[in-house]
């Protein structure tokens, strides 16, 4: 056998050999069962970051007092409930994430700023995650998600704990997280960033009741100077087209919760609608819905609780109220139809079913 031969074969049997262990790796990565989200096979921890939701709903709510304040504030507590509920269906094993961030945004007269506030958002959902890394080893941290996150776990405990406070949040999450592998620094750490965030996000909602029970209880501290509900929309429009930050997200829910009856200085909606017929007010509105839409189909979804529902029921004012209901409709009808989102009659909603199911 020739020298030459010998290489060559030699060669070709290393080769050959290289490509079956590399074939053979392949294969097992294939039948091998992947690793869950925030279950790296190579770490020990889980990923810096929540598997982040998809989904926002900002509740616009009108404070200018034309509504029945009592069933808002029902309904804002309905609100608090999903908030306190929001990881019932989250995973962290299988990436499955909470349910939807919240915001809130008032309806008020022309001369306010109706900047948005926001009642639990990514960042409120990051760092309740990032709490859970504190603590060493991944089944741990899993255990903490786990606890944090649950039907009646620790974080719908600390949104619904009657005068939660500083003081005794610390003594409710030790409580509902408390566990043989649990102790220490790390432990306390984990409780003390826990309940701040949970103290943050119930400070907002204290600061929104606040403002509704200012604006709309029956004897109200503050009056708004009409109802901007046009230039509400107009400013929620600029931030959908303007704005990469609805990118995120696969499904952005508007919810107003008012009579969608527009009064300001420059228009009175209720004046220009009175005696127009269904046709007339959809004309009419195609003059506030003309611009280019700034919203997009597959994205935003419209609910409106309270359309044309005053405060005032009794009377000639429930009579006027009740004339008023069918060109109000045709007008919101034709203007959403105008912006390419057509509302089914099933998101035209009384304002008592805001108060039932938030």
């Amino acid at each position: 056998m020739s020298t030459t031969y010998y290489i060559l074969t030699h060669m070709f049997r290393k080769k050959a050999s290289k490509r079956v262990s590399v074939a053979l790796a392949a294969l097992l990565l294939a039948s091998t069962p992947q690793p869950s989200y925030g279950d790296s096979f190579f770490s020990n921890t889980i990923d810096k970051s929540p598997v982040f939701s998809k989904e926002l709903s900002v509740y616009l709510l009108d404070l200018s007092g034309s509504v029945d304040g009592e069933i808002v504030m029902s309904g804002f507590e309905n609100i608090r409930a999903n908030v306190a509920n929001v990881y019932i269906s989250a995973d962290a094993k299988k990436g499955l994430p909470a349910a939807s961030y919240y915001q809130w945004i008032p309806i008020r007269g022309s001369e306010a700023n109706s900047a948005s506030l926001p009642l639990f958002t990514e960042e409120d959902d990051a760092a309740l995650w990032s709490s859970a890394r504190v603590i060493k080893g991944k089944s741990n941290q899993l255990l903490v998600l786990s606890k944090l996150r649950e039907r009646n776990g620790l974080w719908g405990q600390l949104m619904n704990y009657q005068g939660l406070s500083a003081a005794n949040c610390m003594s409710v999450a030790y409580q509902a997280l408390r566990n043989p592998g649990l102790s220490g620094n790390a432990f306390k750490s984990l409780n003390t960033n826990v309940c701040t965030i949970a103290l943050r996000v119930r400070a907002r909602f204290s600061m929104v009741q606040a403002n509704l029970e200012a604006f709309t209880s029956k004897n109200p501290t503050k009056k708004t100077t009409g109802t901007d509900v046009l230039g509400t929309i107009r400013k929620l429009e600029d931030v959908a087209r303007n704005s990469s930050s609805l990118a995120r997200y696969k499904k952005v829910r508007l919810i107003f919760v008012s009579d969608m009856i527009h009064q300001t200085g420059l228009v009175d909606l209720k004046t220009k609608l009175a005696g127009l017929s269904p046709s007339d007010a959809c004309a009419l509105s195609k003059t506030y819905s003309s611009t280019a839409s700034g919203f997009e189909k597959s994205l935003f979804d419209i609910t409106i609780y309270g359309l044309g529902e005053q405060r005032e029921k009794r009377g000639s004012a429930a009579v006027a109220n009740e004339r008023l209901y069918p060109p109000l409709r045709g007008f919101w009808d034709c203007f959403w139809t105008q912006k390419g989102l057509k509302l089914p009659e099933s998101e035209f909603r009384t304002l008592n079913s805001f108060g039932q199911s938030g």
